[in-house]
């Protein structure tokens, strides 16, 4: 019998602080205040490790984990609750919201099979791309971030400065060096993953034609 794998679960901040407003998993994880969390929620309400998220029985599971302040689902406080599409939870009962959604099995499917396709392209043409550059002077990184920090917007995604994009990611793919061309193609299939990744090893006249330059 075919082992049931977990379909990917999809979660976001709506109200509250942590590291970025979407996660996704397809093992089991954590939520609290604590460093040991995997979504970390920068709040006192939050108990350090505050609830787990387990897949149980074909279905995905919230679990109080005898938090202080505990987790409410339409006002009222529960211990656990299976999670479904536009499950939405609070943290004590005027604390951070979170809700959550399932990806369906066909797309999980599909994520991973790019998500190796990616590894093995990255492999083959690269090995580690980071391998011979210098290591990068956190003290001059400060300074431009203090400066730029007002540019760029919490949870979004960027590349060589622009949010990004399919636009972006061809942009890219014209006119950026290599590192930053293997990027892009990567970004690109992440973005469509019904396309073929960009191959950007291929003969000149053949990239030209893909990306509409000749």
């Amino acid at each position: 019998m075919k082992p049931l794998i977990p379909p990917t679960i999809i979660v976001r901040m709506e109200k509250g602080e942590a590291d970025k407003t979407e996660f996704r998993f397809t093992d089991s994880f954590q939520i609290g205040r604590g460093r040991k969390s995997e979504i970390r929620i920068k709040d006192d309400i939050v108990s350090r490790p505050h609830a787990e998220i387990r897949f149980e029985e074909g279905k995905w599971w919230l679990h109080d984990l005898n938090s202080t302040n505990g987790i409410f689902v339409d006002g009222k406080k529960v211990d656990q609750i299976p999670l479904a599409n536009n499950t939405r939870i609070i943290i004590g009962q005027f604390g951070p919201v979170l809700s959550f959604s399932i990806e369906d099995a066909d797309q999980t499917d599909k994520t991973r099979v790019v998500r190796r396709s990616i590894e093995q392209y990255t492999d083959r043409y690269f090995g580690n791309p980071d391998e011979d550059l210098p290591w990068p002077n956190p003290e001059l990184i400060r300074e431009w971030w203090v400066k730029n920090k007002g540019q760029f917007r919490n949870g979004t995604r960027y590349l060589l400065g622009k949010p990004i994009s399919p636009e972006q990611c061809q942009h890219v793919l014209r006119y950026g060096y290599q590192r930053q061309r293997a990027v892009a193609a990567i970004e690109l299939a992440i973005l469509n993953p019904a396309r073929p990744i960009f191959k950007i090893r291929d003969p000149g006249f053949r990239q030209q034609k893909l990306l509409g330059l000749k």
